[in-house]
């Protein structure tokens, strides 16, 4: 079931079920009609008080629809929950939602905190075969994965004896993502980083040899193997052919958000430095991926968005920032190097961010040594520098 029931009875209810024994048999020994009415009336009422608490909130049905919604800090958005009830009517009751770090809920009344939690307190009464949409306003307060951490419905049992607990059990799959704070570099040393590719350019030394986009007539320093012979025998003149100029000019930012137990102090500032390279890369049509030294269960062994460009690129960038949270499992960043070496990941222009210690130093060398361009984002809490390695 997807609701979790607890049925909390009063003490009252014990003496309630006592008297309806005793006035029964009082009754049946001095044969008094009135003593018997009154215990099988009580006993009613104690039939139904169980009744209720059996069956209702058995087909209280929750839509839960796997949604993610995108918002920057500071941004206002709104969380509805939708019921609804094929059981019995739920009347006088209150519904508890409760929020994690990453939102606020904007209810002025009824709003509780507890362990970096926040639970707001709605009243709630929904009839059979009924729906109904509760809205909860909240802002978002940090960058990460909002979500809904619980929701419980409470409510009197019938004639108010005792009250009985809903506790919505499944997974909440909508999620809040908040994407970090876009801070600009003040100082940046942006080297030019163009070596052979496939991605075109008017003004790259580069050709690719496999792909003729014209002709022009033929020169005496022109190699004879670049001849196009049907287009020479069209003309009656030789020509040659004209390759397409291409290059290779994208960014790899490199993120070591921790080395062993100790987490980076400006992480936050340096996921926002990361966010804004990322959107100038976006403005300048400049392909761009991201490594993190976080354990992850896919085809990589790390958290990697692999290399691509545009507006999506970059939507995909913000994601992937947003989600790193120091309660992830950390692989060690020397691994992660080594990974992207072996494999020969490493596109002409790379960005180091985060803690730079022991053998990590060797590792960036040995990347420059492959014809990269190595940069370092130099973070605190007053400036942040992106110099040359």
């Amino acid at each position: 079931m997807i609701w979790r029931k607890q049925i909390i009875q009063e003490q009252r209810v014990s003496l309630v079920s006592t008297l309806v024994f005793l006035s029964c048999v009082i009754g049946f020994i001095f044969i008094s009609s009135s003593f018997v009415f009154v215990g099988l009336l009580y006993g009613m009422a104690l039939f139904m008080n169980y009744l209720y608490g059996k069956y209702s909130g058995n087909s209280l049905i929750v839509q839960n629809d796997k949604i993610r919604h995108r918002y920057f800090i500071g941004e206002e958005g709104s969380f509805v929950l939708k019921l609804q009830n094929e059981s019995l009517p739920i009347i006088n009751g209150m519904v508890e939602i409760w929020f994690n770090k990453n939102l606020t809920p904007l209810h002025s009344k009824n709003k509780y905190e507890e362990d970096k939690q926040t639970m707001v307190e709605i009243p709630i009464t929904i009839k059979k075969g009924e729906a109904l949409h509760i809205s909860v306003p909240f802002i978002t307060k940090k960058r990460g994965v909002g979500r809904i951490t619980n929701i419980v419905i409470q409510y009197p049992n019938l004639f108010g004896m005792g009250k009985i607990s809903l506790t919505y059990s499944p997974h909440w799959q909508e999620e809040f993502l908040v994407l970090p704070k876009i801070i600009p570099v003040e100082k940046m040393y942006w080297q030019s980083f163009y070596k052979e590719g496939l991605q075109s350019s008017t003004s790259s030394i580069f050709e690719d040899r496999l792909l003729t986009v014209g002709t022009r007539n033929y020169v005496a320093t022109d190699a004879f193997h670049t001849v196009h012979w049907k287009a020479s025998a069209k003309m009656n003149q030789l020509q040659t052919k004209i390759f397409e100029k291409t290059t290779d000019y994208s960014i790899l930012f490199l993120l070591n958000i921790a080395e062993g137990f100790w987490f980076n102090e400006n992480i936050e500032q340096i996921i926002s430095n990361v966010a804004y390279l990322g959107q100038i890369a976006q403005k300048d049509n400049i392909p761009v991926a991201l490594a993190v030294n976080i354990r992850s269960y896919t085809n990589m062994p790390f958290l990697y968005l692999p290399i691509g460009e545009g507006k999506e690129q970059f939507k995909k960038l913000l994601e992937m920032l947003a989600v790193i949270d120091t309660h992830q499992l950390i692989i060690p960043y020397e691994q992660v190097l080594h990974y992207l070496l072996r494999h020969r990941l490493l596109p002409p222009y790379i960005i180091h961010a985060g803690l730079l210690e022991g053998k990590i130093s060797a590792l960036l060398h040995n990347m420059k040594n492959t014809g990269a361009v190595v940069s370092c984002l130099e973070t605190n809490e007053h400036h942040s520098i992106l110099r040359n390695y």
